[in-house]
């Protein structure tokens, strides 16, 4: 978590890596990416390709040269150039399910909306305890620590053993957990018997079920939420309600969504079409993929 507001003071562009991942995946996202720097830890740095050159943060030279380092704040004068909000701020490479995964580049304007109406929504304040439970590589971990810290809220890290089951309940429990961003699919292996500390529950990245809003939603508020990574994490949040029908919301701060049919016109209430997004959270498009993005980042004829 320190290592990412780092490298957000620094002006850089976050990448996240999962050391879990194929040599070869990892070795074709440094490379891909043209990643100038890697963070690690001792533990993992003889499992990394040498795409990239790896600072050891837990080694006795870094922590020499960070001793030696002033602890005031960095100010523009110190870094390359000023950092500018249409800038990146991340990228995060898709599954790769339909090809070789693609690096979706995401800039710091895209993600004010986003955490504005997440901190509303979920009546986030001083003294909340937020949950950590999505990995790095999956972009709601950054709305996981951004919404907590932009609300001065605790946030409640998930070791990396605990996957869901008793053992995550029973973690909720002791760290008395009030908010967490968490897939239905890991939602559905506990019993929400004993965990009253949750406020809010926002669930997404999978379908929601009737069974799971009725379950938890009897002592917490239940909140949808979808988005591609291509729209910066979350599109559209909704409040559910047992016995009415689960959407997927409404459209985030600065966001439009609109049904189109395939010559982009709006469809009829109640007929199929396909789902556009619109606003300042797109992200810049895909990484090196000009034809892609232009293929998928079409121009708005309602809009801007």
């Amino acid at each position: 978590v320190v290592t990412l507001l780092a490298v957000a003071r620094a002006g850089a562009i976050y990448l996240p890596v999962d050391p879990t991942y194929p040599t070869e995946r990892v070795r074709y996202m440094l490379s891909d990416s043209g990643a100038a720097l890697g963070l690690t830890g001792g533990a993992h740095i003889g499992d990394l390709p040498d795409e990239a050159d790896w600072l050891v943060l837990d080694s006795a030279e870094t922590t020499a040269a960070l001793e030696a380092r002033s602890a005031d704040p960095i100010t523009d004068a110190e870094r390359l150039r000023p950092i500018r909000l249409d800038q990146p701020a991340y990228v995060i490479y898709t599954s790769g399910s339909t090809g070789r995964p693609k690096g979706v580049v995401v800039t710091h304007t895209g993600l004010g909306g986003v955490v504005d109406t997440a901190v509303d929504l979920y009546h986030l304040r001083a003294g909340h305890r937020f949950l950590h439970i999505c990995s790095p590589s999956f972009d709601p971990s950054v709305l996981e620590w951004m919404a907590a810290f932009s609300s001065g809220a605790t946030l409640v890290i998930v070791p990396a053993g605990i996957i869901g089951g008793p053992d995550l309940a029973e973690l909720l429990k002791t760290e008395r957990v009030t908010h967490t961003i968490i897939t239905p699919a890991v939602l559905g292996t506990m019993d929400s018997t004993g965990i009253d500390s949750f406020e809010v529950l926002s669930v997404g990245g999978d379908v929601t079920t009737p069974e799971l809003l009725a379950e938890w939603s009897q002592r917490t508020t239940y909140v949808n939420a979808y988005g591609p990574t291509e729209a910066t994490i979350v599109s559209t949040f909704g409040e559910m309600e047992p016995g009415r029908p689960i959407t997927i919301g409404e459209p985030i701060v600065g966001m439009t969504a609109l049904v189109l049919d395939s010559r982009l016109r709006p469809v009829a209430a109640g007929m199929a079409g396909e789902l556009y997004v619109a606003g300042r959270a797109l992200a810049r498009g895909y990484h090196r993929r000009n034809a892609l993005t232009a293929e998928r980042f079409v121009p708005n004829p309602y809009g801007e």
